[in-house]
């Protein structure tokens, strides 16, 4: 998939780097520096549905990851 777009923004204090891309769905892939997070994030990756979008989370290095799917 081609990015759409990109961008990098403060959120409370946490930088983090967002790329989109489309590709029948828009997906939304962010990352930030673990130490960033509490220290209570998960080992494995966790999926939480809102509505028609779906995050899911996970460690990656010292990145946190954190893809949005919503449907077009």
């Amino acid at each position: 998939m081609s990015p759409l777009s990109c961008a990098i923004f403060d959120y409370g204090g946490t930088q983090l780097s967002m790329i989109c891309f489309k590709d029948g769905k828009l997906y939304h892939l962010s990352t930030a520096a673990q130490q960033n997070f509490p220290d209570v994030l998960p080992e494995r990756a966790q999926i939480y549905p809102v509505e028609d979008k779906a995050f899911k989370f996970w460690l990656g290095g010292e990145q946190v990851r954190i893809i949005g799917v919503e449907e077009d």
